[in-house]
């Protein structure tokens, strides 16, 4: 009876035991397949890459576009007009001089601004004092030597009494778009490269592209480090770089 009673009493002692060797069992089971699992967990992690390539290409610009602003101002409306048509046809003859063509210029409408006296405390009164009248022109043409160099020349019209404010002509390139398509190309080109050199040097084949990501055209200056995330046109020279960074992923295989 006595006997009985033990057994039944290291009855469930042998059972946590057995638990407890199970679980250790288990355990290891379980900790060699995660061992035996994580090479190839590193190995999916590291099963492709990131580059970027860059491309730049000179571009020459073939077209312009210069504003040239001028006034005539007196106290009456007809005064005001006499000197305004006056320096406009200066401005005519000095733009023929240049061997530019009626045709590559544009007439703006006369914008008409009226001056009124002030009394005595400064406060303005309905007492007309004179007239200013302003007239722009535009120069529009693929000639953009002849107009670089009348733009610099504009100004000796002063001298003559012209009112004349020259603005800077702007030079952009018409066929920008096929540059575009051409140094995108030349950019995912440049970060495949990149991306066979630093994988066949770390023992494994490049693979196809995953996806390419295409930055913002860049249009400066020839040697500038200008940069914005919205894109840059610099139109103040003729001779311009066009630049675009691409970020590509490519598949790694191994040998």
């Amino acid at each position: 009876m006595e006997h009985r009673i033990k057994v039944q009493a290291l009855g469930p002692a042998i059972v946590v035991a057995i638990s407890v060797v199970l679980s250790l069992v288990v355990s290891t089971i379980v900790v060699a397949k995660a061992w035996q699992d994580q090479p190839q967990a590193k190995v999916s992690a590291y099963r492709d890459i990131t580059v970027k390539g860059k491309a730049v290409r000179k571009v020459e610009s073939d077209h312009v576009t210069w504003s040239i602003g001028l006034q005539g101002q007196g106290g009456t409306l007809p005064e005001a007009y006499d000197l305004l048509e006056a320096s406009i046809r200066r401005v005519k003859k000095f733009l023929m001089s240049q061997s530019l063509q009626a045709e590559e210029w544009a007439e703006h409408p006369i914008k008409t601004a009226v001056h009124y006296g002030r009394d005595k405390k400064g406060k303005l009164t309905q007492d007309i004092t004179g007239y200013t009248l302003s007239q722009e022109l535009v120069v529009s043409t693929d000639r953009v030597q002849i107009v670089q160099g009348a733009a610099a020349a504009v100004t000796t019209l002063i001298r003559d009494g012209i009112r004349v404010v020259s603005g800077n002509p702007e030079y952009t390139a018409m066929g920008l778009a096929e540059i575009k398509t051409a140094i995108l190309a030349e950019a995912t080109a440049d970060a495949r490269r990149r991306a066979d050199l630093m994988v066949r040097q770390s023992g494994g084949v490049l693979g196809p592209a995953q996806s390419v990501r295409q930055g913002v055209i860049q249009v400066t200056r020839p040697h500038s480090t200008t940069v914005t995330s919205w894109g840059v046109y610099d139109t103040t020279t003729i001779q311009k770089e066009a630049s675009v960074v691409v970020t590509a992923v490519f598949s790694v295989e191994a040998k």
